[in-house]
């Protein structure tokens, strides 16, 4: 019970932490995305996409297009 509640806090955390660097736009940043993405494939990219859709709606930047690049090039299959 405990490994799993680990578990969840990681992937929350995860997740959490992707739309920041996503948004940040530093290449290390997003060199890690694109890591994350192949160590984590279970990614929810619902999750992210819901939070990215509306810094992109803010900020007038294309936040979910460079997200699902970074996917793309990890060649990563995540959660849709």
């Amino acid at each position: 019970m405990f490994e799993e509640l680990l578990a969840k806090i990681a992937r929350h955390l995860t997740n959490a932490g992707i739309r920041y660097m996503v948004i940040d736009g530093r290449p290390r940043d997003l060199d890690d995305v694109k890591k994350m993405a192949i160590k984590n494939p279970g990614i929810d990219s619902n999750y992210v996409r819901t939070w990215l859709d509306w810094f992109s709606t803010d900020l007038a930047e294309p936040f979910m297009a460079y997200f699902d690049q970074l996917l793309r090039e990890a060649g990563s299959e995540v959660r849709s």
